[in-house]
């Protein structure tokens, strides 16, 4: 088990290199995604960080809300955070 955590960005806010750039500099994952079910049609960007399933959620949450706010000084639109615990997955062991 891991928690998944991941904040999805808009694509019009600056260009794709800079906010990769970023997001990478803050140690997340950098991604894209065409659509997305929760907030409907349109280009987004990610950031994607993964934590094994022991750390504290509360450890876990203030990550998640301290990359959000770092993005969001530098000027990149966070429409979502979330955390998901991922129970089962067969492409990701051992994080």
């Amino acid at each position: 088990m891991y928690y998944e955590c991941q904040l999805a960005l808009v694509a019009d806010t600056s260009p794709h290199p800079s906010v990769k750039v970023i997001v990478q500099g803050c140690g997340w994952t950098y991604g894209e995604m065409d659509g997305d079910p929760t907030l409907g049609p349109g280009a987004f960007l990610c950031a994607t960080k993964h934590y094994p399933a022991f750390r504290a959620i509360e450890f876990v949450k203030t990550q998640l809300l301290e990359t959000s706010e770092r993005l969001t000084s530098r000027g990149i639109h966070v429409v979502r955070k979330r955390i998901n615990l991922v129970l089962f997955d067969t492409c990701k062991e051992g994080v």
